[in-house]
């Protein structure tokens, strides 16, 4: 099994968000850390997020944002089919926000886009996925 650590960003605070998900793996694990690399204590468990994804499916995150509201999105493509996509948020502490998709999951089709290569949250709220497709890239609101 192989691993991949990616920095997703930094914030005015000057954390640091980054992920380290297994290529061959049931779950995704996210941790803040100051840029001084001290895990922080207030995000998840010790610094730590696992988010659990079903079983035979992996998640493989490829994009992030840091909401205007502190909550924290990311999101990338599932093992279960070709252009189907996730958006994961996250409260500020971790926790998975209840109130977005199901469970803090929101899963759809972006047919004709084999990758997610920036996500954003829009000055009306919404949530913005820049994709690659075989034609070019794709913007889906």
């Amino acid at each position: 099994m192989s691993s991949l650590l990616k920095v997703l960003g930094t914030m005015a605070n000057e954390k640091i968000f980054a992920i380290l998900f297994a290529l061959i793996a049931l779950n995704v694990t996210m941790f803040e850390a100051h840029a001084a690399p001290v895990l922080d204590s207030s995000f998840g468990s010790s610094g730590i997020v696992r988010i659990g994804v079903p079983a035979g499916t992996e998640y493989t995150p490829s994009a992030s944002a840091l909401q205007r509201d502190g909550k924290l999105l990311l999101a990338g493509f599932t093992s279960e089919r070709q252009s189907h996509a996730f958006v994961l948020r996250l409260l500020p502490n971790g926790v998975p926000d209840a109130t977005f998709g199901q469970n803090g999951v929101a899963l759809f089709n972006l047919p004709n886009v084999y990758a997610v290569q920036q996500l954003e949250q829009g000055t009306d709220g919404f949530i913005l996925i820049n994709g690659a497709s075989p034609n070019g890239l794709v913007l889906t609101g």
